[in-house]
């Protein structure tokens, strides 16, 4: 992985798919789900799918 593409992760301009994600979660030894808790509980989870499906409409 790319320095840019964790910059951009970190700025909430890459999205990982859901096999990246889940080699994300063993690679810090946690369960997708676990991982997907500490992401919801580290940052505005519902503002930022409000941001993402607002690019759809």
């Amino acid at each position: 992985m790319s320095r840019k593409t964790l910059s951009n992760l970190e700025r909430n301009e890459h999205f990982p798919n859901i096999i990246t994600f889940g080699k994300y979660a063993n690679a810090l030894n946690m369960l997708p789900s676990d991982l997907l808790k500490e992401i919801e509980k580290q940052s505005n989870f519902l503002q930022l799918l409000e941001d993402i499906t607002d690019d759809f409409e």
